[in-house]
């Protein structure tokens, strides 16, 4: 019996590669007691995943031959941080995960708010990225705490951001109405024709009740007055890219893409300012990471996230290998943190939630663990017995 398993992360516990681990450590041992051997003969296969949010450069690290470089930026909330980047020499490609410079991880629960938090610091470790001159930018969208379009970049790339007396605003959301000029800088950060590619974890548009904005800034600290605002200036924002910087798609037109509402509205900035293509992020990390293809060599498929509920339809992994086995006829098993918010999907032959398992004295990495453990060795034994 060949398992794969293809988790995404549990956000705030533990890693995509954390959870499988912990999951296949059960099965053997489940298994293994069930038949009395210490080797079951049992085949895993772990494949770490990630739709361009936490854990994006873990996922292409091995597939890319990836080497990592380390800068100091700026956190969301102003403190300094390290952050990462990717390197792919034979090609010149750098992989960014944006969260690595505006995650909500970085960003403690006492300065979660999003009308005061910026991008900044991805504009610093694009610089650190930039002084290696490569031909090709592989940006990974999602896990963020700032909803700012990405103004907070614009302002490290060289964009001067003017009020009405031609004076430089702070680059947050709360400010975002104040701007009257955008002007860019007189050279551009990169060259026309260079290829820049943005995975996006979610296919959301920016604004609208399906937006980004509507259905993400509540998890970074949003309250329910801050919505309107955050709105407001973000439309503002749009239509001074559009006009000052003479796009050729319309303000309406950048809201209602696809992807423009990932990261807190940052795909929709890095569309406007550097020209990314807004690509959806399962499909092209199926490719590039090779899963699509060691798919159908399985017998079964684990997969799972934190909370599976109606985001889950907006991109992410879950749902699109759910859907992938399905079509190949491989039974899933789906583990997930929280209870399923929505019924069970087709072609799910079981599900379990850790809140079932876990011991709540522990705290929530290892009680994640040790749950994951349990529901492994149960499987296990389970289908030892099958």
């Amino acid at each position: 019996m060949k398992i794969l398993l293809a988790l995404d992360k549990f956000k705030g516990t533990l890693s995509s590669l954390e959870v499988a681990e912990a999951l296949v450590e059960g099965l053997v041992q489940g298994m293994g007691q069930a038949k009395g051997q210490s080797d079951p003969g049992l085949m895993t296969e772990i494949w770490p995943v990630s739709d361009g949010g936490q854990g994006f450069l873990e996922a292409l690290q091995l597939p890319l031959q990836l080497s990592l470089q380390q800068s100091a930026i700026h956190a969301p909330h102003g403190e300094l941080a390290l952050a990462q980047f990717g390197w792919q020499a034979q090609t010149q490609r750098v992989v960014i995960e944006t969260c690595q410079a505006t995650g909500l991880h970085l960003i403690p629960r006492s300065q979660r708010h999003p009308l005061h938090v910026n991008s900044l610091g991805l504009g610093e470790l694009f610089w650190s990225a930039q002084a290696l001159q490569p031909k090709e930018w592989l940006l990974g969208l999602g896990s963020s705490g700032t909803v700012d379009g990405g103004i907070g970049l614009a302002q490290a790339l060289g964009y001067l951001l003017l009020d009405a007396h031609g004076k430089q605003i702070p680059a947050c959301p709360e400010q975002i109405h104040r701007l009257a000029q955008i002007v860019p800088p007189s050279t551009p950060f990169i060259a026309p024709q260079t290829p820049v590619m943005a995975f996006c974890d979610v296919s959301n548009p920016l604004l609208g009740p399906n937006g980004g904005v509507a259905i993400y800034s509540p998890q970074k600290g949003a309250q329910p007055e801050d919505l309107p605002r955050l709105e407001a200036g973000l439309e503002h924002w749009v239509n001074r890219l559009c006009e000052d910087l003479q796009l050729t798609e319309s303000a309406s037109e950048l809201i209602q893409t696809p992807g423009a509402g990932a990261a807190g509205g940052l795909g929709l900035g890095l569309k406007a300012l550097l020209g990314a293509q807004l690509l959806r992020g399962t499909d092209q990390m199926l490719q590039l990471t090779g899963l699509e293809s060691a798919l159908p060599e399985a017998d079964l498929l684990i997969t799972g996230e934190g909370q599976f509920d109606v985001q889950s339809g907006f991109g992410k992994w879950p749902a699109r290998l759910i859907q992938l086995a399905k079509e190949r006829h491989i039974p899933v098993v789906l583990v997930t943190g929280q209870k399923l918010a929505i019924p069970q999907p087709a072609g799910v032959i079981e599900s379990y939630a850790l809140v079932d398992w876990a011991c709540e004295t522990e705290n929530s990495s290892t009680a994640s663990t040790s749950a994951l453990v349990q529901i492994g060795a149960y499987l296990g034994k389970k289908w030892a017995q099958a």
